[in-house]
């Protein structure tokens, strides 16, 4: 069997907490000043990618966040930044810092934010001056709000000062780039672009290189979403460390080890099969059995005895580490433990002094509060006795008194009074006493009688004169005396065995508590001598055990009931007395032995299966407590994140939103709706010009699953041509290369034309959204 890189204890990786950015250093801007080379900006969600046109690669690259600090911060001698952008506010160790994005889904609603991101993208770009003197093209979501694009328009021209503007779609840039650009496709004029972005995901025909708008379908369904159902997942499963939790963890996670699975159930129950129950004993002991059964899921074997063209056919191309099945171990940083045994002696003996000085002035704070407590009920007693000397002097004062100290009558003061001198007398009899609360008396220690029973009748002297005479020859008050000599001799024998009785199993008590000592000792050279082999073994014994225990638990349940093999054996006995009785060859009662039958019909006590049973757990306990008292326990495990069946569950999103709760068709069904709706002809030549573009269209294996469910769909022997984009960043090329061509220059927005018709006009072009007229324009 070829070797699939599968470790028992999973796949341990660390956070790398680095992000795939392109913002070292500050560009020269001498080379392009003056140029009518244009500003690109693609604008997405996630990342925005910035440079200038006819470029192949763009000059900034870095996520859509903006942090700012919480409240005044200021640094002696440090310039502190008034905004983190990117990758720098996403940090986990980064504090005080409030991190928010522009965006709300794809719509722009944060426009300081998006002011800041923009300040940020000309700054490193070096363009210098008051405005900034080149046209700028800017990518849109797909039917953006007419509000947020006057928004932008504003931003750009009056905060900006740029002499032009034009808007585009990202994913028909992207469209733009394969078709024309590298001319990937030989069927360019029609296609059917399916596009999965940070929020939603598009899919719609493109016919004569213009956008189709009546088949546009769209999805709720995005990258961010995967994202943040993982954090949701891994923060419930592991609420002690939310904190380390993060979005931007988590889609590292998403981008590194989550992949689209072929089979989704059948490798559901793999994941299921293999992470959650095994690593269930795997938790509890470090180190178990290396081999593992072949199980059966479906009609396929368990992956781990899969080869791994087995393995490529149930979850796609797969090559290198992890395993596809394989756990994610993510180790979260560990803090360092005090280590008790490198405390040196005169340290332990500061530990011990401290100890018992705190003990020592706890004990003073308590004698304090008593003696306080005292003199509260003294100046009450006090009082009271005052109220007593002013009874016999002005009864109608006295009654006011009872009134206002809330005294229901004199026998409820009188009954007060004795309460509080019963309290001051013991607790001055015993100051040093406990802490009592009011009106609980001290408690007396209980007197453990000492007496034991030692009484003994030695019988060693029976008198046994008249066993051997006949009773005939005896009188009566012989005859009594013989019973009475009779019953003390077996007395004597009774008690003479049950010594002997006691004597055999002190022995065998001697004898098996010298075996267990002698096997200690050798045990205890054993962990002396070989601790990690002693450990080892003691931990394949705790395996054997538990797995003998779940033997002893099947036969217990076999044995129970009706049915089972006690009630069957007590049957059997019973029928063989009676047919011992039917054939007159009864000889029950010969032998003392015979009477146990009852114990055996009439068994009230435990089954053999349940002494097994008991005896079992009893070892397994007994090996589980020296296990956990030598073996040191896995601290790094307390921090740790295992990542099983959410590798392939995160992706499914973009093919079940039922999953995450959005009641909407997967990415497949909205690709074989849009087929459906388009004409016989049209379809036939969409087919052959499949293109998937955005993030989530990136991770492994979703070209061969949306394939996979298209091909199900054609008739045999369809042309079909499905072809993912390259990298993420070719949408910001789409939009570079046609922003250098000279027909571009017709589709910009000149600063003339939005002071002329307002923020809300705009051209269209190939790549840009379609201009809606307003409820306004309809009416009139």
């Amino acid at each position: 069997m070829e070797d699939t890189g599968w470790r028992s204890e999973g796949y341990i990786t660390e956070f790398k907490d680095t992000f795939d950015e392109i913002v070292d250093s500050q560009h020269d801007y001498a080379d392009m000043a003056g140029s009518s080379r244009k500003v690109v900006i693609d604008c997405g969600s996630h990342r925005m990618r910035v440079g200038w046109s006819g470029d192949t690669d763009p000059r900034l690259s870095f996520y859509s966040v903006v942090g700012k600090l919480k409240g005044k911060y200021e640094d002696e001698g440090n310039e502190i930044p008034s905004a983190f952008v990117g990758g720098q506010a996403c940090l986990p160790n980064i504090t005080r810092l409030y991190c928010r994005s522009p965006f709300d889904g794809n719509l722009i609603i944060r426009w300081d934010a998006m002011e800041s991101l923009l300040d940020f993208s000309f700054i490193k770009l070096g363009v210098t001056g008051n405005n900034v003197s080149h046209p700028v093209l800017i990518t849109e979501p797909m039917c953006n709000v007419g509000y947020c694009r006057s928004r932008m328009s504003e931003l750009l021209f009056e905060c900006y000062g740029v002499p032009a503007v034009s808007f585009g779609i990202d994913s028909m840039f992207s469209y733009y780039q394969h078709c024309v650009v590298n001319q990937s496709m030989a069927h360019c004029q029609d296609g059917l672009v399916v596009s999965s972005g940070s929020s939603f995901s598009h899919v719609y025909s493109v016919s004569n290189r213009q956008i189709d708008w009546p088949s546009l379908l769209r999805m709720g369904v995005g990258g961010e979403t995967m994202t943040d159902s993982l954090f949701e997942a891994l923060s419930i499963t592991y609420p002690q460390h939310r904190p380390a939790i993060t979005n931007a963890r988590c889609e590292e996670i998403k981008r590194n080890y989550c992949y689209v699975s072929m089979e989704y159930d059948t490798n559901l129950r793999a994941f299921d099969l293999d992470t959650y129950q095994r690593l269930e004993k795997e938790r509890r002991r470090e180190n178990g059995r290396s081999g593992h059964n072949l199980k059966v899921i479906g009609r396929k074997t368990h992956p781990l005895n899969m080869s791994r063209e087995e393995i490529q056919e149930l979850c796609g191309q797969w090559s290198g580490e992890p395993h596809p099945f394989e756990t994610i171990v993510y180790q979260l940083p560990v803090p360092e433990r005090p280590n008790s045994e490198a405390l040196t002696q005169e340290e332990i003996e500061t530990r011990k002094r401290k100890r018992i000085e705190a003990g020592l002035r706890l004990k003073e704070m308590q004698k304090a509060k008593r003696m306080e407590t005292l003199q509260k009920k003294k100046d009450s007693l006090a009082f009271y006795r005052h109220m007593l000397e002013v009874r016999e002097k002005k009864p109608a004062k006295f009654e006011k008194m009872l009134d206002k100290y809330e005294f229901e009558s004199e026998k409820e003061f009188a009954k007060e009074i004795k309460k509080l001198e019963s309290y001051i007398e013991r607790h001055e009899a015993a100051p040093e006493g406990p802490d009592l609360e009011d009106g609980e008396a001290p408690r007396k220690k209980s007197k453990v009688s000492g007496e034991e029973n030692a009484e003994e009748n030695t019988t060693e002297g029976v008198v046994s004169d008249l066993l051997e005479r006949n009773d005939d020859d005896l009188t009566e008050e012989e005859k009594k005396r013989k019973r009475l000599q009779k019953m003390m001799l077996a007395q004597q024998e009774y008690r003479k065995k049950a010594r002997e009785e006691k004597a055999r199993r002190d022995e065998i008590a001697r004898q098996r508590r010298e075996e267990e000592e002698r096997k200690q000792r050798e045990d205890d050279d054993w962990r002396e001598r070989d601790f990690d082999g002693w450990l080892k073994a003691l931990k394949r014994r705790v395996t054997t055990l538990e797995d003998d225990v779940e033997r002893a638990e099947r036969a217990l349940r076999k044995s129970e009931g009706r049915h089972g093999r006690d009630a069957m054996r007590r049957m059997q006995l019973m029928a063989q007395q009676t047919r011992a009785v039917e054939d007159k060859t009864d000889d029950f009662g010969a032998n003392d032995d015979d009477w146990k039958v009852y114990d055996d019909i009439n068994q009230d006590g435990e089954s053999e299966a349940q002494a097994e049973l008991d005896e079992k757990r009893r070892e397994l306990e007994k090996v589980r407590s020296a296990l956990s008292e030598h073996e040191k326990p896995s601290f790094e495990r307390e921090y740790q994140l295992w990542i099983g069946m959410d590798r392939i569950r995160t992706p499914e999103l973009l093919f079940k939103p039922y999953l995450a709760g959005v009641q909407q068709m997967g990415l497949s069904e909205c690709v074989l709706t849009a087929l459906q709706r388009a004409e016989p002809k049209q379809r036939l030549e969409l087919v052959k010009s499949i293109y998937l573009t955005g993030g989530p269209m990136q991770m492994r294996n979703v070209v061969q699953r949306i394939e996979n469910d298209i091909r199900s769909y054609l008739p045999s022997g369809t042309p079909f041509n499905l072809v993912a984009e390259r990298s993420i960043s070719d949408a910001w090329r789409g939009a570079s290369a046609w922003a250098s061509c000279a027909d571009s220059a017709r589709s910009f927005t000149s600063r003339g034309e939005y002071d002329e018709f307002g923020p809300d006009y705009f051209k269209e072009h190939m790549a840009s959204n379609k201009i809606l007229p307003s409820r306004q324009a309809d009416s009139e």
